[in-house]
């Protein structure tokens, strides 16, 4: 009968731990470091919060299998998540709201891509993101009216420039290159950022709007937007190793960049400062599961 007791004890101990869990990641702060990111680690994709500090990530949907879902995106003022959610065979845009703690379908079915990669416009209340076909369009956060193609751009990736002016996204340009353009969004004007040769992916506009990090031949760079094109050779290199990264995200201070790490067995989320190059893991998960698409939020 005392085993009994203490192991209903027990229970009661780690079901209180999980719900003061899932109460503490729904109340969470915009200042106090949170990461979103989506892993597999429970069987199927799900959105995850990460406090950088202490390691800890919560299953923000915790139970929900009837859907996969990762390519999270915080919204401005940081108390909104879209992501995608990729359920009977279609991609769907969701949004998470943190205050009331549950999800939202703001357009049904009628995503077929398979990138989609949403974005929130600076003012928060519009989403960009790629559409069938290749497009890129907007989606009314709060109504889901729909307006694209947008203009045939066809972007691979893409970030908003923090004033609201331009975008920058990086598109094939030949079969041995991946090319970074900006497009004016009050003049339509499209220009190469980046030379013919090589790769350049996954732009991330800093909050600071000063600087553009991108990932070139495996490795994170900085680039200065404001001496694009032809300054790419004066790019700053902070990370030198032999494993992929892909989804660079600057934290809301710009002193950090995380990013999605990745070798032949693992991917993990990893961070760097920007001025030291101090590199650290943020996840430390087994080899089998995959820890992807960092977005920091925002203050």
């Amino acid at each position: 009968m005392a085993v009994f007791g203490r192991a209903v004890v027990r229970m009661v101990i780690v079901i209180c731990g999980v719900l003061a869990g899932v109460r503490a990641a729904a109340a969470l702060t915009p200042d106090e470091g949170i990461l979103a990111f989506a892993s597999d680690r429970d069987g199927d994709y799900d959105i995850y919060l990460l406090d950088v500090h202490s390691g800890y990530a919560h299953n923000l949907r915790r139970g929900d299998h009837d859907s996969q879902d990762d390519q999270p995106s915080w919204s401005p003022d940081g108390m909104r998540l879209a992501y995608r959610a990729h359920r009977d065979g279609t991609n769907r845009l969701m949004i998470y709201d943190m205050a009331a703690g549950s999800s939202r379908e703001v357009m049904p079915n009628a995503i077929g891509s398979p990138s989609m990669t949403p974005v929130w416009t600076p003012d928060g209340t519009q989403i960009s993101l790629v559409v069938p076909g290749g497009f890129l369009g907007f989606v009314d956060a709060d109504s889901g009216q729909t307006q694209y193609p947008l203009t045939t751009i066809y972007p691979l990736t893409h970030t908003w420039a923090p004033d609201g002016g331009q975008i920058i996204y990086s598109r094939p340009y030949s079969i041995f290159s991946v090319r970074l353009y900006a497009l004016d969004l009050l003049t339509g004007r499209q220009r190469s950022l980046t030379p013919p040769r090589g790769a350049y992916t996954f732009p991330d506009w800093s909050p600071a709007n000063d600087a553009l990090a991108v990932i070139h031949r495996r490795d994170i760079y900085v680039l200065d937007p404001g001496c694009l094109p032809g300054c790419v050779a004066l790019g700053r290199r902070l990370t030198d190793s032999a494993e992929f990264k892909v989804w660079p995200t600057w934290s809301p201070d710009g002193r950090l960049i995380a990013f999605e790490c990745l070798d032949n067995a693992s991917s993990q989320i990893c961070l760097i400062d920007v001025e030291s190059g101090v590199r650290r893991q943020l996840t430390h998960s087994p080899d089998h599961v995959r820890n992807i698409k960092p977005a920091w939020r925002p203050r």
